[in-house]
């Protein structure tokens, strides 16, 4: 869940920066629905001939729950856990 966006236009409308705050939450058959991870966004878009894109992508986490069941995969008999951001 992302919330309270906070927009500032930069270099006459061609980029924009973009504070916000988000919050990760889940349930497993194992752990009942809870905040996994909280925390901010700081984002610089910009304009180019296809749309808007990242400039740059900064993540603060502030809140760090229970991530034992965390997309948690497991190779040579090691947990390791995976985190994945996409790209719009």
């Amino acid at each position: 869940v992302v919330t309270n966006l906070e927009y500032e236009s930069l270099e006459g409308g061609r980029a924009a920066r973009v504070l916000s705050a988000f919050s990760a939450f889940q349930a497993t058959p194992k752990i009942p629905l809870q905040p996994i991870a909280c925390g901010r966004y700081d984002d610089v878009f910009e304009k180019g001939p296809d749309g808007w894109r990242f400039r740059t992508k900064h993540i603060e986490v502030t809140l760090l729950g229970d991530m034992s069941d965390h997309h948690v995969f497991r190779t040579h008999g090691r947990p390791y856990l995976f985190f994945s951001f996409c790209q719009w």
